[in-house]
């Protein structure tokens, strides 16, 4: 039977759109209080205003995640206002599709920081506080969102791949760290998702994962039982969108 996550304190990062959007509203409609992780402060208020028709929600921050005393200071508010934090759902995440020998650096540079760095720094700054949780209440929970492009290679995008099998590779050794206290590490990985990241890709939209399906797994994953942990899933559009 999966749990009942009400009482429990969610941080959700890239919740302005597509699947931290979606992933803020299920979690919401779970009982759970989710504190909005953004950028883009008008659409978070947006994804708020979403939230709310279901239930409050812990609050809004718009963080610089490649800033560290900012994201810092972030999860210290989320803490001391809410007492507690139980999941960390790391979605933030950026796309520049490019061969390597015609990639902006700048690009290359800024997956690695947005899609690697900051959510390993994330992770790293939220992890005493799920390290609690799981002291006084037996568990906590990380969610990854990779990509299918994490576990193998793709024309186009060398360096996106490069950000994604090292969330894979942090995923796993971090689950192995901490596993016998209680925390779950999982790491979710769509094929093409229909979000405006990828609509510029020319994919069908109609065939490519919603973002409520990817949502869903992650409401599965974070009401696990406490017995076991599905460290990977892998989602693949039913038919392919391109």
């Amino acid at each position: 039977m999966l749990i009942d996550l009400s009482g429990q304190v969610a941080i959700v990062t890239g919740a302005s759109r597509g699947v931290g959007r979606a992933t803020a509203i299920r979690l919401t409609q779970l009982g759970a209080s989710v504190a909005l992780l953004g950028r883009n402060q008008a659409a978070l208020e947006r994804t708020a205003e979403l939230c709310r028709e279901h239930a409050e929600i812990a609050g809004i921050w718009s963080p610089e995640l490649s800033d560290m005393e900012e994201l810092a200071a972030a999860v210290q508010d989320i803490s001391e206002r809410c007492e507690r934090i139980d999941i960390l759902v790391n979605n933030a995440g950026v796309f520049y599709p490019a061969r390597l020998d015609s990639a902006d650096p700048f690009d290359i540079d800024r997956m690695l920081d947005v899609n690697l760095k900051s959510l390993l720094h994330a992770t790293r700054i939220c992890l005493p506080y799920l390290k609690e949780s799981c002291m006084a209440r037996g568990r906590a929970v990380v969610v990854n969102i990779a990509s299918n492009a994490g576990r193998f290679g793709i024309p186009g995008e060398a360096a996106y791949c490069a950000s994604k099998h090292g969330v894979m590779g942090f995923s796993e050794g971090l689950f192995q760290e901490e596993r016998e206290l209680g925390l779950k590490v999982c790491t979710i990985c769509p094929g093409w998702i229909a979000t405006e990241m990828v609509e510029e890709s020319g994919i069908d939209m109609d065939r490519a994962i919603k973002p409520s399906e990817v949502a869903e797994m992650v409401a599965t994953v974070v009401r696990w039982p406490d017995n076991s942990c599905p460290t990977e899933i892998r989602l693949y559009p039913q038919r392919s969108p391109v």
